[in-house]
């Protein structure tokens, strides 16, 4: 692919993705909030990531075998505004059949993305002559900088809608079978835990304020998916090639017996429980019990800024420090952010520093987020239908398993998981890179050897 074009795909997908994304994550954010009915978010969002795992397992591979890649993406993105749709009627006969509908395609669209991405990265490696590994990296951050701006103004528009009701009226109320709770009899950060008790703010909502929000994020979903149309379809050398459905319905869980994939799966997992972490505990543990629910979208502005200035940068600092230094730093960083959130006494700081921390969990997420992508584009170059099928069925296992003990544990014991499954990931991911590493360099060698004969053939 020509330069300009390589990029106009690139700014295309992704996007395409900033819009779709600037409905569903706030959607996501406060789906737990806005129902009268607290089960219902939780319901939702966990039939999301259920189902993602179901179609990791069988349909992408299959369904890249039987369509090209751009008309299997839009296809798939239309789930989407229905999902919107159901949530202007919020019942359970509406909410989980477009939630089972949007974890379905989404793996599938997911899957689409991330070989889209790999593919025209590689093949303008190629053209230019340019280190593969570091453009296949470069490529997934400019990606995420634009999926991480869209929380900024998903979040924004949700913020600036929801505050057109009485502040008075925006005071989180804290639920159980027992009655209800004031504010101050409940504890937040870490020591917060469930115990039956839920935080909901539906009854202040007007059920036009409701439309109004729901309005503007459908409107967010069709302009996205037109956007989309407007990509070019990959050369038909790169589809992937045929092969029996029944092998593609279960090529990716063959591909588990691959060692390198299975030591990938907790990172993975990780990537999905932290980022489930932030959706659900931070805003809620954190921010909505201590600040109000008003003010989790102002808080998640804050995570996408961070994560998208550092997403301008990552494919610069990954040219110049590698992949492996940066997943590192990441673990160091997202250690010490555990850390102070398990010291940090809500009560005695003032709310800027509730933004700080969502800053700092959009700066690692942005780490996460983009080079576990990359990671897999580069040592499954060769199989990456089957390959970014297990990174999203894992990935969703990991938010799955955040949804999942949501309700369960308390924050303390989520952050201990969370900490001690990080560094098992990335010991695990070290082992990986190391192979890769030896492994490459003995193709280098071979391949300059192999110059090196035929230039003394040449002399001679």
């Amino acid at each position: 692919m020509a330069t300009k074009s390589t990029y106009k795909n690139l700014i295309i997908i992704s996007v395409s993705f900033f819009f779709l994304y600037a409905a569903y994550l706030p959607l996501q954010n406060i789906q737990s909030s806005l129902h009268k009915d607290p089960a219902l978010g939780f319901g939702s969002l966990a039939a999301i990531y259920a189902s993602g795992i179901l179609s990791c397992c069988f349909l992408p591979n299959v369904l890249i075998a039987m369509f090209k890649l751009k008309t299997l993406l839009i296809g798939s993105i239309f789930s989407f505004p229905l999902y919107v749709l159901a949530n202007f009627l919020p019942r359970w006969s509406t909410i989980l059949p477009a939630s089972i509908l949007l974890g379905l395609s989404g793996a599938v669209m997911w899957t689409c993305q991330s070989i889209y991405i790999t593919q025209i990265a590689t093949s303008y490696a190629v053209t230019m002559k340019f280190p593969k590994d570091s453009l296949v990296s470069k490529f997934f951050s400019i990606f995420y900088f634009f999926f991480q701006f869209s929380q900024i103004v998903g979040n924004g528009v949700s913020s600036g809608v929801l505050t057109d009701v009485k502040s008075d009226k925006l005071t989180a109320k804290f639920l159980t079978s027992a009655g209800t709770f004031n504010v101050q009899n409940i504890t937040c950060g870490a020591k917060y835990c469930p115990s039956g008790v839920a935080i909901t703010n539906a009854e202040t909502l007007h059920i036009n304020i409701i439309y109004k929000l729901m309005s503007i994020l459908l409107g967010f979903t069709l302009i996205g998916i037109i956007i989309a149309f407007f990509m070019d379809p990959l050369p038909e050398e790169t589809k992937i090639n045929q092969t029996p459905q029944l092998k593609l319905c279960f090529s990716t869980i063959k591909n588990l017996k691959d060692p390198m994939i299975l030591l990938l799966v907790p990172i993975t997992i990780f990537n999905g429980m932290e980022q489930g972490f932030v959706y659900g505990e931070y805003t809620k543990a954190f921010v909505a019990c201590s600040l109000g629910i008003n003010m989790i979208g102002y808080s998640m502005i804050c995570f996408g800024s961070a994560a998208c200035f550092v997403s301008m940068f990552i494919g610069f600092i990954v040219k110049w420090s590698g992949t492996y230094a940066l997943m590192i730093f990441g673990m160091f960083a997202h250690l010490s952010l555990m850390t102070w959130f398990l010291v940090w006494d809500t009560q005695a700081y003032p709310s800027h520093i509730f933004y700080i921390g969502a800053m700092c969990c959009g700066v690692t997420s942005s780490i996460w987020m983009s080079q576990t992508n990359a990671i897999y584009g580069i040592y499954f170059s060769n199989k990456q239908g089957a390959a970014f099928s297990i990174f999203r069925l894992f990935q969703s296992s990991g938010f799955t398993i955040a949804f999942v003990y949501g309700n369960i544990l308390c924050v303390s014991t989520k952050i201990y998981i969370l900490m001690v499954f990080l560094v098992v990931s990335i010991a695990m991911y070290s082992i990986v890179e190391f192979k890769y590493q030896k492994n490459h360099f003995k193709d280098v060698k071979v391949v300059k050897q192999e110059y090196d004969e035929k230039d003394m053939v040449a002399i001679l």
